[in-house]
């Protein structure tokens, strides 16, 4: 079983707080249509900033459920 250490933890805790970046289907629509090495450039930074954050949330969500249920094998797999 996978522990997340006190470091990893306080990481977590610290992207969690920012909120997620909203993209549309439009806005991935038009970036994908013609990319050059500029929009390449930020979206790999938007996703090295973004993904943190989304997976912070994801592992927060997955801490939090309801009645236990974070304690079910299935969820345990995923956290691990």
């Amino acid at each position: 079983m996978y522990r997340i250490s006190p470091q990893l933890s306080e990481k977590i805790k610290h992207f969690a707080t920012f909120p997620q970046t909203g993209v549309s289907l439009r806005q991935m629509v038009m970036f994908g249509q013609n990319p050059t090495q500029g929009t390449l450039f930020k979206a790999s930074q938007f996703l090295s900033e973004e993904l943190p954050i989304r997976l912070a949330h994801r592992v927060k969500e997955l801490e939090e459920l309801p009645h236990n249920l974070s304690d079910m094998p299935s969820i345990i797999r995923v956290k691990n």
